[in-house]
Order: structure tokens, then C-alpha cells, then sequence
């Protein structure tokens, strides 16, 4: 099949601008409206954060009134305040000598944290051995629940890790809102911090606030050696969280192809949905993710389920720059390629709103339908036309698109291309007997 390589962005150095000058004509958003929203036209996207939010902690001194540095009286810090301040820096000498001076080890600052927080935060071993041959609690907590051993897990110190750990620290701590050393150190890809955790009773499937593991922060981060080793120990890897993103759903739509392979091979649904009704597939093919594409439809991924709106892994795909590689490896598999969405678009409308001219090539040599039309009307010629597309209004013309065919309200796509100054393309509608 000859393949033309290229993407059409109708005027590109200004389309923006027009689009701003025409957005209140009353053809351009009735056009406009067919497209608008994206229900049923791509896979919805994560509505979280990916990662957790940090351990470490910045040591931030207390005013005089009790408040933080900053907008209160100055006043000579105290010996505490002075050790904080040098765990901080990870000045090991500094906190040596304070310490045999007599500051108090277990001091706290304004956000409730002891020295070893901070010596942990700075990464600096002989701080923390100091501070821990003095006394210091090695499970002390900050006022949101984080502990040294968790800005140990977090930074990948395997060492400090170890270390806390030795003197008592509680392996399965968890913050205020459900993070646990292990989750820091999945969710940041450290596999050897990983694995101490675990062997030392660390609950593989804790879960944070929303319902999501350890696995699922090491999935969607791509840390497919923190997986692995998660994996290799017992981690459910059909967890599913409150909003329905398994490890699986993250791994597919930030394209971790290698993570995809472990979950899959450890039992992981490719057919399990979301709340928005989406798979990963669709995820993936909303992203244009080739590899996890194929290895989910090679591992039984369904390649005709409906999502969100009605939506099928194809149609996402469509309006993709790579969706012509997409389509090959969907239509393939099965993908019905004149499947609506509830809107009644098509792969075909979406490709050709979108100028993806190699997507239109692949989808008319399957079989698309060249004039298949939502209830309104909506073609992809008009959409094509609308936009000032004039490759794709070319091509469609030349596979057989009707130029005459009707919106709701009686307009063509010649209409449409005239109420947007889109004067080229009025040109090849006319040349083709549009009225």
C-alpha cells in the first residue's frame, strides 16, 4: 500500500488567528460543535497526579511568635534550632559538636520534624550516625507523618534506608495520607529500596489515600525494575484503585511498553475498564503508543470495546499524527472501521478534522465509508473543509466524498469553506461541482 508520509495543518502559521477571528460566526461553531468536548473521540485522560507528593523536607525555622522565619522578630536560634539548621545543610561536623554541647537531639521544627529528617533529606550518613548514637528516634514522625525512613526510601538510600531500619524504624509508617516508605520508593523507581522494604515486612499492597499501591506509583513512573521486583514478591497486579486506573492503565497511557510486558505476563486485565468505561487500550492508542498497542491486542486486548462516549481504540487513534500505524496494527486485528461513536462520528470524520492524510489512506483502502455522516450531517469533508484542510479535502474528493452533501441546516462544505475565508479550498470544492 503506498503510504504518503506528511500531516496537514491547513494555513499553519496562522490558523490559530483565524480561528480566533471566526469563533463567533455561526456556521464555524455549529461545525465546530461536532468536534468540541471530546467525548467519545478520545480515552479520558488520568485525572491524577502520576507521582506522590515528596518526603523530603526543608527545613524552615520557627518565628518568634511561634510562626515560620521570615516576618517575625529576629532572635538568637536556640541550640535545637541550630542542630535542625545543621542536619539540614548535612553539616556532620556542626551536628557532632552541637550535640555535645548538649542540644537536644529529638527537637523539632515548624513542620514537626527531628534532626534525622533533615540529615536524611541532605543524604548525609555520618550526620545520621551521629544523631542516631545520640538517641535520636529513628521512627519520629513530622506533623504530616513522614519519617527518616521514608526520605530514605524516597531518595533511593539504600544505606540510610538500612540504617533506620536497624534502629527501630517502622517499616509499614504511614503518612497522614497513606503514604508508606515503600510507595515513596516505587514511585520513584528504586527497586534495591524496594526489595530491603519488603524483606523486612513492608506491606507490598498498602495503599495509599485513592486506592492505589506501591505497583501502581512504580507503574506509571515506568520503573520497571521496581515493578519487577514488586511483582516477584506478590503485588496484585489487578489492583484497582477507586477511579479504576490499574497499573495497567498508567503503564499504557504513558507508553511503558517493558512495564506493560510484566503486568500482562503477571495476570493483569487487559480488558478490565475504568469508570469512564475506556481499556488500556484505548489509552494507549489515545497516546499513540504503537508498541503497547500491539503487545495489549497480541495479549487479547478487545479491539472493538466501547468506551467513553462510545468510542473505539480506532476512532481515538485517528487523530493521531501516528494514527496510520495505529490503524494498520488495529485494523489488523479486527477493528471495524466504520465504528461510531454515540455522536456518530467515525474514524474517518476524526482523521480528516484532524489533516491526517496517511490515517485517510489506511482507512479508505479498509473500507471506510468516505460520505459516512453524523445525524447532524457532520462528513469528513465538511470537517475537512471547515478547517481549511486542503490536502485532505482533495484526497477525500478523489476516493468519492460527495461534495454536495448537506448539514442540518442545508449548508455544504463549500458553505462552510466560504463563511471561513478558506478561499483554496473553496477553489477545489468548486472545481469538483459543489454548490
Amino acid at each position: 500500500m503506498k503510504m504518503i508520509y506528511r500531516v496537514e495543518f491547513g494555513r499553519a502559521a496562522f490558523t490559530f488567528l483565524a480561528l480566533a477571528c471566526v469563533a463567533f460566526a455561526p456556521g464555524f461553531a455549529a461545525a465546530q460543535g461536532d468536534l468540541t468536548g471530546g467525548l467519545g473521540q478520545f480515552a479520558v485522560q488520568p485525572k491524577k497526579e502520576r507521582a506522590v507528593a515528596q518526603a523530603r523536607k526543608k527545613y524552615e525555622r520557627r518565628e518568634a511568635g511561634g510562626g515560620r522565619a521570615g516576618g517575625g522578630t529576629a532572635m538568637r536560634p536556640s541550640a535545637g534550632e541550630r542542630l535542625l539548621e545543621a542536619a539540614s545543610r548535612g553539616d556532620a561536623a556542626a551536628v557532632t559538636q552541637l550535640l555535645a554541647r548538649g542540644a537536644d537531639v529529638n527537637s523539632k521544627g515548624a513542620q514537626g520534624c527531628n534532626a534525622l529528617v533533615y540529615a536524611a533529606a541532605a543524604g548525609n550518613a555520618p550526620a545520621v550516625e551521629s544523631l542516631l548514637a545520640r538517641g535520636a528516634a529513628a521512627d519520629a514522625r513530622c506533623a504530616d507523618g513522614v519519617t527518616p525512613l521514608m526520605v530514605a526510601a524516597e531518595a533511593g538510600d539504600a544505606a540510610l534506608a538500612e540504617a533506620f531500619l536497624a534502629r527501630g524504624a517502622d517499616v509499614n509508617a504511614r503518612t497522614e495520607d497513606g503514604r508508606t516508605a515503600l510507595i515513596f520508593a516505587a514511585s520513584n523507581g528504586h527497586a534495591a529500596v524496594v526489595r530491603a522494604l519488603v524483606e523486612k515486612g513492608a506491606g507490598i499492597d498498602a495503599r495509599y489515600k485513592d486506592g492505589r499501591t506501591a505497583l501502581v506509583f512504580a507503574a506509571a513512573g515506568g520503573h520497571a525494575a521496581a515493578a519487577a521486583e514488586l511483582l516477584a514478591r506478590g503485588a496484585d497486579a489487578r489492583v484497582t484503585p477507586e477511579d479504576g486506573w490499574t497499573p495497567l492503565f498508567w503503564a499504557a497511557w504513558f507508553g511503558h511498553a517493558e512495564v506493560v510486558r510484566l503486568l500482562v505476563e503477571r495476570g493483569a486485565d487487559v480488558r478490565g475498564r475504568d469508570r469512564d468505561g475506556d481499556t488500556a487500550l484505548m489509552k494507549a492508542a489515545t497516546q499513540g503508543h504503537l508498541p503497547v498497542v500491539r503487545l495489549l491486542l497480541a495479549r487479547g486486548a478487545e479491539v472493538d470495546a466501547r468506551g467513553n462516549g462510545g468510542g473505539t481504540a480506532l476512532l481515538f487513534a485517528s487523530a493521531r499524527p501516528s494514527g496510520y500505524e495505529l490503524a494498520e496494527a488495529l485494523i489488523a486485528a479486527g477493528a471495524d472501521v466504520n465504528a461510531r461513536n454515540e455522536a456518530g462520528l467515525t474514524p474517518l470524520i476524526m482523521a480528516a478534522a484532524n489533516g491526517r492524510v496517511p490515517t485517510l489512506e489506511v482507512l479508505l483502502d479498509k473500507g471506510a465509508n468516505v460520505n459516512a455522516h453524523t445525524p447532524r450531517g457532520f462528513t469528513a469533508l465538511i470537517a475537512a473543509a471547515n478547517k481549511g484542510l486542503s490536502s485532505t479535502v482533495r484526497l477525500l474528493l478523489e476516493r468519492g466524498a460527495d461534495p454536495n452533501a448537506r448539514y442540518e441546516d442545508g449548508r455544504t462544505a463549500l458553505a462552510f469553506a466560504r463563511e471561513n475565508g478558506q478561499a483554496q479550498v473553496v477553489e477545489i470544492l468548486k472545481g469538483a461541482g459543489a454548490q
